[in-house]
């Protein structure tokens, strides 16, 4: 079956108004019903109509019901696109909005460059409230889905956040943490740091910082993406934890106990770090 879905698309994004032939419905898509397909060709007609009297705003929105008549996620995307042209700039005041709004239906179809424009918007906070892990799944949906330019995108991530990181980190330590032992012995790096305020041997009271953030891809497929984020907490005594190793060994290392909140420094310590350093 054969559309002018497409084609209308195109013309637009380019400001024609000639006729057009009819193309191909994208390969991926379902076949629409002829009732759905007559729908779309009616108010693809009418909206070309509007377009040449000048009225691009209420030839997109037209050309947006025919998008939803046939449930066609490629022309979606291309109605992102087209909000974003300069004509549409000047001549639809919500612009912006309306881009995310199809990038958004498109990407919910599973339209690969639509989740990457979303997602990227959802990264950045651009013109959506910010969602960090949700737009590194689209990202890698998007790059799954065959869309080279997310690859792109989601190295430029992973190096951000890797450096919030290590910026937490090396703040961490200049205000007098100290990383725990037992973390980089699990997990191959420390996550939790303390401070010691006060008390000696096992009478030792605290603070702890755990600072979480972008890792090693091997930890999940999104490790490398995440965001910074902390945890705080306090302590009221230090403990021994013994380990043996083989026969005549034995690793030991202290630990924090009777876990309470952190202190109001610990608090103040962890806002500083997350201010200076979250990307």
């Amino acid at each position: 079956m054969k559309s002018i879905v497409m084609a209308l698309a195109l013309a637009l994004a380019a400001g024609a108004s000639a006729q057009f032939s009819p193309v191909q419905a994208a390969p991926t898509q379902a076949e629409p019903s002829q009732a759905a397909m007559d729908k779309a060709n009616g108010l693809l007609a009418q909206a070309q109509a509007l377009q040449e009297k000048g009225d691009l705003a209420g030839a997109l929105k037209l050309v947006g019901e025919a998008a939803l008549a046939v449930d066609n996620p490629d022309l979606m995307h291309k109605l992102g696109h087209l909000y974003q042209t300069a004509d549409a700039q000047k001549a639809v005041p919500d612009h912006v909005a309306l881009s995310l709004r199809w990038f958004k239906l498109a990407a919910d179809r599973k339209q690969a460059d639509s989740l990457a424009h979303y997602g990227q918007a959802l990264v950045d906070g651009a013109g959506v409230k910010r969602d960090h892990a949700e737009g590194v799944r689209m990202l890698l949906d998007a790059r799954e889905g065959g869309y080279h330019g997310a690859y792109a995108a989601l190295e430029k991530i992973a190096e951000t956040q890797k450096l919030a990181v290590e910026c937490a980190v090396a703040m961490a330590a200049r205000k007098g943490y100290e990383p725990a032992k037992q973390q980089e012995l699990v997990m191959g790096r420390a996550t939790e740091w303390r401070l010691v305020r006060s008390g000696a041997g096992d009478k030792r009271r605290g603070d702890t910082l755990s600072i979480y953030g972008a890792r090693d891809r091997g930890m999940s497929e999104s490790s490398a993406y995440a965001e910074l984020h902390l945890s705080t907490g306090g302590f009221t005594r230090m403990e021994t934890v013994v380990i043996p190793v083989g026969s005549d060994r034995e690793f030991r290392y202290d630990q924090p106990a009777d876990y309470v909140d952190a202190s109001a420094q610990g608090e103040r310590d962890a806002a500083e770090i997350l201010s200076a350093c979250k990307r």
